[in-house]
Formats: structure tokens, C-alpha cells, sequence
């Protein structure tokens, strides 16, 4: 696949198959980043898979006035959208209510048991003998303990680094 500069300039030049290119390249990442963070009431009814849809067809909407400003790099915009797509329909399944800005709170960073993991794995290097995967074991345990600790901001920059 072309790098992303690339496939932008051949957007502006009026290619078709670049706009599916674009988006194709970026499919996977944003649909572990909705993934990530749906709250599981709402996976339950909704797939992430629809979530990147909906963000993708959005994106598609407003790609001609992205291409003309350029405010920001093509995925941290992409990622824009599908987070306000998250937010949208976390307020549409979960309700809210009127309230005042002093009771916003952030989405918590939701880190499942196959996340931590992954994190865990990505901290620790694989090992072969017997007694090194005892010690990989006991490492990936510590990391866990310790990723659970973190903050949630740091936890953000770990998920978005690591995971997404």
C-alpha cells in the first residue's frame, strides 16, 4: 500500500480507487481503537465493524473539505470522527440526561483481561526454556499488576501507542 501522503495526492488528482485505498489502510487500526473503547452494554447491540462504517462513511463526507485545510495528520482526523461517533451512540443506548459541564467526566480507558495482556506480552520478551517461560509468566503477572495501577491518562498513552 502507498504511504498515506501518497495516497491523498492521488485523491486530490481525482483517482477513485485511492479514496478506498485511503480508507482501507486505516480500517484495522481505527476498528481496535473503537473496539477498545465501546462500552460492553453497547457491543452488545452495536459491532465496532458498524461503528468504523458509520466513521468511514462520515470521513468520506467531509474528505473534500479535509483535503483543502489539511488542519491535522489523516488519521488523528479519521480518529476524530469515529470518536465522535462513539460518543454519539454511547448517548443514544446509554441515555443521558441533561447535566452540567461540571459533572463531564471522559470516557474511561477500558482495558479488557485480552488487552492487558497484549500489553503485558508486548513488555516482556518470549523466552524458550522452561524456566524462562516461568520467568515470562511472573514478568507478564508484575506488568498486569502494575498496568492496572496507572492512571487513566497514562493508560491512554499506553492503548493508543501499543494497541491502536
Amino acid at each position: 500500500m502507498p504511504p498515506v501522503d501518497e495516497l491523498l495526492e492521488r485523491v486530490r488528482q481525482g483517482a477513485p480507487a485511492a479514496v478506498d485505498d485511503l480508507f482501507a489502510e486505516h480500517r484495522g487500526r481505527l476498528k481496535k481503537m473503537v473496539s477498545l473503547r465501546i462500552d460492553p452494554r453497547v457491543s452488545a447491540r452495536i459491532d465496532p465493524s458498524d461503528v468504523v462504517q458509520e466513521s468511514m462513511a462520515e470521513a468520506a463526507s467531509r474528505l473534500d473539505q479535509y483535503l483543502i485545510d489539511e488542519p491535522i495528520p489523516f488519521y488523528p482526523w479519521l480518529r476524530q470522527i469515529a470518536w465522535e461517533k462513539l460518543i454519539q451512540l454511547h448517548r443514544r443506548h446509554l441515555g443521558s440526561q441533561k447535566r452540567s459541564t461540571a459533572r463531564e467526566v471522559t470516557l474511561p480507558v477500558r482495558l479488557t483481561d485480552e488487552s492487558v495482556a497484549s500489553l503485558s506480552r508486548i513488555a516482556v520478551v518470549e523466552q524458550d526454556s522452561p524456566s524462562e517461560q516461568v520467568v515470562r509468566e511472573e514478568l507478564c503477572r508484575r506488568t498486569t499488576e502494575a498496568l492496572e495501577r496507572l492512571q487513566p491518562s497514562w493508560k491512554e498513552l499506553l492503548v493508543m501507542r501499543y494497541l491502536e
